[in-house]
């Protein structure tokens, strides 16, 4: 709970309510759940793509010849990951309502580098793909956020 803010609401009494910035989700790489407690609602798949820039890219390409850890291309993995996670969450939150939990969460790190020998790009591109099952009350409906079509 240290990432955790506290907050009052004036809602029903105005209680203590830990919440981050998309109301706590749990989020496991476990697939076994309390069958009386959750019900599964459904898959929940995310993509985040992020770019190390071309200085960055220089200075992480320094260990690499040497030989030893690049911190730089350590701490971008640990970011994107952070990042894949949290988008994680929003995305359960936006496709079911009454979410509590994600299991089976798997995120997979995937570089993708782009030369800049015709282009003068020298970019890598770290690509996370996060997906997981979202768990519901088991007294409550699964409630699908639907999206409104304009005519």
């Amino acid at each position: 709970m240290s990432n955790m803010r506290k907050t009052r609401r004036k809602q029903n009494g105005g209680g203590i309510f830990f919440k981050t910035p998309v109301d706590y989700i749990a989020l496991t790489t476990t697939t076994e759940y309390d069958e009386h407690m959750y019900k599964p609602a459904g898959m929940v798949i995310t993509n985040r793509v992020e770019t190390i820039s071309a200085v960055r890219g220089l200075f992480a390409k320094i260990p690499g010849v040497l030989g030893g850890k690049s911190s730089l291309i350590q701490s971008a993995i640990n970011e994107v990951t952070k990042n894949a996670e949290e988008e994680l969450r929003r995305e359960a939150r936006r496709k079911f309502a009454n979410v509590q939990q994600v299991i089976g969460v798997d995120i997979k790190i995937s570089p993708i580098s782009r030369g800049g020998a015709i282009t003068g790009d020298d970019h890598v591109y770290i690509v996370a793909t996060a997906s997981g099952t979202a768990l519901i009350p088991v007294d409550k409906p699964i409630m699908m956020k639907s999206k409104t079509r304009s005519a």
